[in-house]
């Protein structure tokens, strides 16, 4: 599981409770915003004590296990990243990603990783990764991101999407 889908989690666990952001924030002793921006991928570092109190606050725990993919599918997440890192010194990792579609904000230093990412990646790979994106995330709000990106970093696929 990636660290920003631990929100969607959250959320879904917290209404379960009948907790509001605000009642949950009070509980754990955070701001309600950072509730709300946890839950919606915008939050990419919490901290550990952060994340285990509103865990626990909504009966949910963290568990370590060694990583698995016996499911079998295509990660496009980490096959786009790996696509955008050949040319680049600096990696962009699933989680920038992650970050960047769920924010509709432009990391300056990743910004020739996305051209990559809009511009040359086969098509099958791209809405691979916005489908895989939708898991956790709203797929409009996703949507609606990615045309975002694609205007700020000039692609050619703001046309498309």
């Amino acid at each position: 599981m990636y660290f920003q889908e631990t929100g969607a989690v959250l959320k879904a666990a917290r209404k379960n409770k009948q907790f509001t952001q605000a009642n949950l924030a009070k509980m754990v002793g955070i701001s309600r915003v950072t509730v709300n921006q946890f839950e919606n991928g915008g939050v990419v570092d919490l901290g550990a004590r952060k994340l285990f109190a509103l865990l626990s606050a909504v009966g949910l725990e963290v568990s370590v296990t060694p990583k698995k993919n016996h499911s079998g599918r295509i990660n496009y997440l980490q096959l786009a990243c790996t696509s955008a890192n050949v040319s680049y010194k600096e990696s962009l990792t699933p989680e920038d990603l992650i970050g960047a579609l769920t924010t509709g904000k432009v990391p300056a230093e990743h910004k020739p990783h996305l051209r990559v990412i809009f511009d040359e990646v086969p098509e099958k790979v791209f809405q691979g990764m916005l489908e895989q994106l939708s898991t956790w995330g709203s797929p409009q709000r996703i949507h609606r991101n990615a045309q975002k990106l694609a205007r700020q970093i000039g692609s050619r696929r703001a046309e498309l999407l």
